[in-house]
């Protein structure tokens, strides 16, 4: 099967064992990208289970209120990681393709660069977009964790950490176009948005708090 006909659709319309038996597979495609969307739009899922479960119980008007937002804004996050699932398999393989592009003169080898340039810029683009949702979806879950019902607060807690492996792994991949991009200002900007986003997790003092806080008041 050629990377064209390993197509977004295809990955979207798999079900879950089905594109764990695909990514598997020894073909590079799907690959790190599509595996680190998927986990973010479970994280995702994740956020909008608790803020619905929050919602079943009373609550104040403004608690009640914005856990309806998180609602919405988790089904939305969910919805745009499962679209990246494709994306970043189909952007991949433009960068096979691009790689496979013959070389035998100068016109033949700086239109294989430009393609190819062009392919890893794209290739860079996709897991910073799953970078920044895996971003607000952390931040939503770590709030359900600290706010909400302290019965579902682990797994609000679950969804903030499955966010940050996101994050980290996306970061991983960004970092490991960069040194192959021809244009140095756009890997500036990319490695001090990596930089940015990482710089905003604090995983052990999310964890912290919400083990505190769903800990037995005598063992506090």
């Amino acid at each position: 099967m050629t990377f064209e006909e390993r197509s977004a659709d295809r990955f979207l319309k798999l079900s879950v064992s089905d594109f764990l038996q695909e990514l598997s597979s020894p073909d590079p495609i799907p690959g790190a990208g599509p595996a680190t969307a998927h986990v973010g739009a479970v994280a995702a899922a994740l956020v909008v289970m608790v803020a619905g479960n929050n919602l079943r119980g009373p609550l104040e008007d403004a608690l009640e209120e914005r856990f309806g937002q998180i609602l919405d804004e988790g089904a939305l996050l969910g919805r745009e990681l499962s679209d990246l699932v494709g994306e970043d398999a189909d952007v991949y393989g433009q960068v096979m393709a691009a790689l496979e592009m013959p070389r035998e003169n100068q016109r033949e080898a700086r239109d294989r660069r430009r393609a190819l340039d062009l392919a890893l810029k794209m290739a860079t683009d996709v897991p910073l977009q799953i970078m920044g949702r895996a971003l607000v979806t952390y931040r939503l879950a770590g709030e359900l964790a600290l706010e909400g019902s302290k019965m579902a607060a682990p797994d609000a807690l679950a969804a903030a950490e499955m966010s940050v492996s996101v994050i980290r792994s996306c970061g991983s991949m960004v970092r490991g176009n960069l040194p192959r991009l021809k244009d140095e200002q756009y890997a500036s900007r990319a490695s001090a948005e990596v930089g940015r986003m990482e710089a905003e997790i604090d995983l052990a003092s999310l964890r912290s708090a919400v083990e505190t806080r769903i800990a037995p008041r005598g063992d506090t």
